[in-house]
């Protein structure tokens, strides 16, 4: 049988071409909130995104509303032909998504875009419905359990849901790793990857601006491609006949 690559993607600012908190968090809730949020910087995420949650139904919106809101996203230009050539070329690519941001969201912009069958699986946060009782928020984020790593936010490190993923896979399906993304929370991810795979670095994003600081080339094995749009990293797959 022939190896495949992986792809892992993440969704802020890669999938999606801007924030979705950011963008939720802008259109609903007041000065005073927003600085709260600031001010708070919260240890962890995910009770960042309960307040703002909280705070919105507080205003009125309701889910449908909310909604509303994330129809708004976009995805990254070229995005939607790079799903295209991964569904063309099923056999040669397994494809999974690992994020910070929370799975009611990441879930419904997939189902919006009819992407989410390109992904076997899904490493973000987890939500729910309320539960009868409960009617100060319409999503619930919930904690995943903590990792130990000191340089990413307690709801998530991408390496550590790495390290999860290849323990219960088979990585040696695979002759490539390819990893898709933007922030500066994806350093730690890249920084575990050999150097026979690959990390996009999204131009003029947290990530590619963190490579020529504090020499964080030198702290890479693998190979580093610069994307601005979807179709740079389809035209690289298939220039280098990458499966």
């Amino acid at each position: 049988m022939n190896k495949k690559s992986l792809i892992i993607f993440d969704f802020d600012k890669t999938i999606l071409d801007k924030d979705s908190f950011g963008h939720i968090i802008f259109n609903t809730l007041t000065k005073d909130e927003l600085q709260i949020i600031y001010d708070k910087r919260y240890d962890n995420w995910v009770d960042g995104y309960n307040y703002s949650l909280k705070q919105i139904k507080s205003h009125g919106i309701s889910k449908t509303d909310f909604n509303k809101l994330l129809d708004e996203l976009s995805l990254s230009k070229g995005m939607q032909d790079l799903f295209s050539y991964i569904k063309e070329q099923k056999e040669k690519y397994d494809t999974i998504l690992i994020s910070c941001n929370y799975d009611y969201v990441i879930n419904y912009i997939l189902n919006k875009y009819h992407i989410s069958d390109i992904f076997s699986e899904i490493i973000a946060n987890p939500s729910r419905e309320p539960n009868p009782d409960e009617n100060d928020q319409f999503i619930y984020v919930l904690k995943r359990k903590e990792h130990k790593c000191n340089n990413c936010n307690p709801c998530l490190c991408k390496n550590y849901s790495y390290k999860e993923f290849c323990e219960t896979h088979n990585m040696n399906n695979y002759n490539k790793i390819i990893f898709i993304c933007d922030g500066r929370n994806d350093l730690c991810l890249a920084k575990e990857l050999s150097k026979d795979d690959v990390t996009f670095a999204r131009k003029d994003f947290e990530f590619f601006k963190s490579l020529y600081k504090d020499n964080g080339m030198n702290n890479l094995k693998c190979k580093i491609e610069i994307w601005e749009n979807g179709n740079d990293i389809v035209n690289y797959l298939k220039a280098n006949q990458i499966c």
